[in-house]
């Protein structure tokens, strides 16, 4: 590791004189003289290089006393002066991402080993590996970072409150789970668990990030991405709602978002939703795989019986149902952000991948409305431990029979609803339901997707066309607060590990 450490040392000072080199302002002697005093302002004493010295030399030397050692390093210092000297640059550029490389070395050392390695994968875009690293409070990567290898040194010099952990723990672990088939992924962990070391609070956020086994290589290719479209209430006009989207793939602690929103009326929604489908498949398209994805439209209760697997995606040009292009499913925006209903419904959702998970078919008789209907519907479910419930009819209006046992669903911590969008639940459509949901209920938004295909493809009537499922992971939550409530600042420090 040692050896590892002085060749990365010995390279970034080089690629610091390079860039101090390559630029113009800074080759007249007078300026190199004006930069000495620039620097003596911000660090105190610094050794002024021979001013007879060739300007190559002149740098190296300059550079050397600038880098003693990890803890009197004063190339923050440098890119402090530079910021006022050539503000800007790409000679400032440079070394301000050189001086990142050299405090994250010295934060954290034992990853010095695979430090080429780390480079060649964090290749991707920086603002999404900030914004990942950052739970969505920061989406815009500063100026001086070009790719995510550069965002994880820029990170490691924030620090986290102390509820939180360190950004870069995220994006290592990312990185971990993404590449579990090589041998340097899997030894991510282990380094990370080491750097930690003895802190019990990072050591504990730090298991947060790892709640499973790494996604095997395998795995990972069936595994598929999620896009979360999202409409909720308009803080600012009552009969508007925001329109949003997330990106959550394999490997991901919690949905990141999107770079834009809109806001539309309920006749504008399928547009707006439209747009945002779009917006996506432009701004994160890299990841998307159209074979692979689901998408799920969080959508509040008053609203869960829109047609949106019905809806035409493709504006301005052709135009063709959600439905044929995508899995869809629907979830609750109610449930999302009441978190006193989330303790129930992830025991339901693990109950789910049980054998011989619990399904039932709401039936009017069973229970006729009036007072207290709801208190006897949350009973029955919660003693009978249903994971799926299939409803006596559509949850349209408030006051509907659908509505109450919806609201009874979700209260107990059904993740599984299923209903017929447009009558009550009948014999055939019960029948047709059964089928779907034997013999392995996990399967079923698969059966459902290539059921609707099917009937598009065939110009069919089916019940697939009026079929509404609700699918609910609590551990996909676009509205739930960052995993790490991180409090980021813009020193150049080693952070707080």
């Amino acid at each position: 590791m040692i050896a590892d450490l002085d060749r990365i040392h010995t390279r970034i000072g080089d690629d610091v004189v390079e860039a101090l080199l390559g630029g113009r302002v800074l080759a007249p002697r007078t300026v190199r003289a004006m930069l000495i005093d620039e620097l003596r302002k911000e660090a105190g004493h610094v050794p002024e290089p021979d001013e007879n010295l060739p300007p190559r030399m002149w740098f190296l030397q300059l550079v050397r006393s600038c880098t003693p050692d990890d803890e009197s390093c004063l190339l923050p210092h440098l890119v402090k002066v530079l910021d006022r000297m050539d503000p800007g640059s790409h000679q400032t550029l440079t070394v301000h991402r050189l001086a990142d490389e050299w405090n994250a070395l010295a934060a954290l050392p034992l990853f010095a080993p695979k430090w080429d390695w780390l480079q060649r994968k964090l290749s991707g875009d920086a603002a999404e590996a900030v914004r990942f690293a950052t739970g969505g409070r920061v989406t815009v990567a500063p100026s001086h970072c070009r790719t995510a290898w550069n965002a994880l040194h820029y990170l490691v010099g924030h620090t986290a409150l102390p509820s939180g952990g360190p950004p870069w723990m995220r994006l290592m672990m990312r990185l971990w789970k993404q590449t579990s088939g090589e041998t340097e992924g899997r030894e991510l962990y282990a380094l990370t668990r080491l750097t930690v070391g003895k802190s019990l609070a990072l050591a504990a956020q730090l298991d947060l990030l790892v709640p499973q086994a790494p996604i095997a290589a395998a795995e990972r290719q069936q595994t598929p991405d999620y896009l979360i479209i999202g409409i909720a209430h308009d803080d600012r006009s009552s009969d508007r709602y925001r329109v949003s989207y997330w990106l959550q793939a394999p490997g991901d602690p919690m949905p990141l978002p999107g770079v834009e929103h809109r806001t539309a009326d309920r006749q504008g929604l399928e547009v707006a939703v439209d747009e945002m489908i779009s917006l996506a498949e432009r701004e994160e398209g890299i990841r998307l795989s159209e074979e692979e994805l689901q998408l799920e439209i969080v959508l509040p209760l008053e609203l869960l019986n829109l047609p949106v697997h019905g809806w035409s995606v493709g504006r301005p040009g052709p135009q063709a149902e959600l439905a044929a292009h995508y899995q869809v499913v629907l979830r609750s925006l109610d449930r999302l952000r009441n978190h006193n209903w989330h303790r129930v419904w992830r025991q339901r959702w693990a109950q789910l991948h049980e054998p011989s998970p619990k399904h039932k078919f709401m039936d009017p008789v069973d229970f006729p409305p009036g007072p207290g209907d709801l208190t006897r519907l949350v009973a029955q479910l919660k003693e009978e431990k249903c994971v799926a419930v299939v409803l006596s009819g559509p949850p349209e209006h408030e006051r509907s029979r659908g509505r109450r046992e919806a609201e009874a669903a979700l209260l107990t911590g059904t993740p599984v609803l299923v209903w017929h969008r447009t009558k009550e639940t009948n014999e055939e459509f019960r029948n047709y339901v059964l089928r779907l949901l034997r013999p392995r209920l996990t399967e079923l938004p698969g059966k459902v997707t290539d059921a609707r295909r099917h009937d598009l493809a065939e110009a069919q009537d089916s019940p697939s066309r009026h079929l509404a499922v609700l699918w609910d992971d609590p551990d996909r939550n676009p509205y739930a607060p960052p995993l790490n409530p991180f409090a980021l600042d813009d020193s150049l420090g080693s952070g707080a590990l």
